[in-house]
Order: structure tokens, then C-alpha cells, then sequence
């Protein structure tokens, strides 16, 4: 059997982890959003308090770690009267967060797409989730811009009803992540 010396196997580790770089996300220019679809009209709302820790291969432009959080309290679709009924509809008292933590990326059917798997936690439940995206880069930006679709009932969220008036439980998240690699 042959043995790689220590030194070499650290030094293999080391040159593979010095290749992630953090991406500092510029909030003011990021976003993320979820388009939903009631009886009568279509609406989307957009996620204010977020954070995303998310590792860039500065050459390949590869993930190679993400963590997403995001308080579900700051939902927002521009409809105060919606907004309060939709945080007491998640329970966001007693589950102020949702989180993604990506597990894999797979190739994607399209150019430059790629699929994230990951666990999505919400309303105290986590399940898996597949989220197409694609990177991309402008100047000393990095772009990171994704979309996905899932059935909120999945994570023990009752269907929304009023009488007549339902909102679809499939939700279509959108993300556009913004920001630069972290200066060493």
C-alpha cells in the first residue's frame, strides 16, 4: 500500500481550501423574493432580513458552501393587512427563521445552470430541495442569480382559504445574490 506523507496531504488540503473565497453579498443590491398566486390575483413578496454565507471558487466561479437564513417576520408584499395575516398563517413567533444549507450541485439542463440541493428548514421542518442557478461574473462582481418552485403544505403549512378565495400552496422562490469576493 502507498502512503502519501503528512505534509503532502495537508498541503493538498490546504491549496483546496484556500481556493473558497467568501462573497461578501451587498444587501442594497441583492434580493429575495417568492411570487404567489391567489383566487383573483397574483402577488409576490420580498424577504428584507437576510444573510447568506456563501463560499466562491474565485477562478471557477464553483459554490462550494452556502448557508442562507432569513427572518420570516420580514416578509413583505407590500399589503400591510396580507402581511400580518401571512405571519400569523407561518407562525413566525415561533418560527422566526427559514435557512437553506446547501448540500450538492449537480449540472444543470441549460447553459451555465447549475442545480443546488440543499435542506430548507421553515416552520420547523426541514426537507430537501433542488434550486436551479446560475454565477455569474462582471468586473470584481459576482452575480448569483436562482429560481424554484414548492408546495408550502410540505412543511405543515395549511392551504390558504377564505370562502371562495384560496392561495396556490406552490410558491416560486427568486434570489439575486450580489457582492465581492472577500479581499485575503
Amino acid at each position: 500500500m502507498y502512503k502519501l506523507p503528512l505534509s503532502l496531504i495537508l498541503s493538498l488540503l490546504a491549496v483546496y481550501v484556500a481556493t473558497a473565497t467568501p462573497l461578501e453579498i451587498d444587501t442594497a443590491k441583492s434580493s429575495l423574493s417568492a411570487d404567489c398566486h391567489a383566487t383573483f390575483h397574483d402577488f409576490s413578496t420580498l424577504l428584507e432580513n437576510f444573510d447568506c454565507e456563501i463560499d466562491v471558487d474565485p477562478q471557477t466561479l464553483a459554490i462550494t458552501a452556502a448557508h442562507c437564513t432569513f427572518r420570516v417576520d420580514s416578509l413583505d408584499s407590500e399589503e400591510a393587512k396580507r402581511d400580518k395575516k401571512m405571519k400569523t398563517w407561518i407562525d413566525s413567533e415561533s418560527y422566526p427563521l427559514a435557512e437553506f444549507t446547501l448540500t450538492g450541485i449537480n449540472a444543470g439542463e441549460k447553459p451555465n445552470e447549475q442545480i443546488a440541493t440543499g435542506d430548507f428548514t421553515l416552520h420547523g421542518e426541514s426537507h430537501p430541495i433542488e434550486v436551479p442557478f446560475t454565477v455569474t461574473r462582471s468586473g470584481e462582481r459576482i452575480v448569483i442569480e436562482g429560481s424554484s418552485e414548492f408546495d408550502y403544505r410540505e412543511w405543515g403549512l395549511k392551504k390558504i382559504r377564505m370562502f371562495l378565495l384560496t392561495v396556490d400552496p406552490e410558491v416560486k422562490p427568486h434570489f439575486h445574490l450580489e457582492g465581492t469576493l472577500k479581499k485575503s
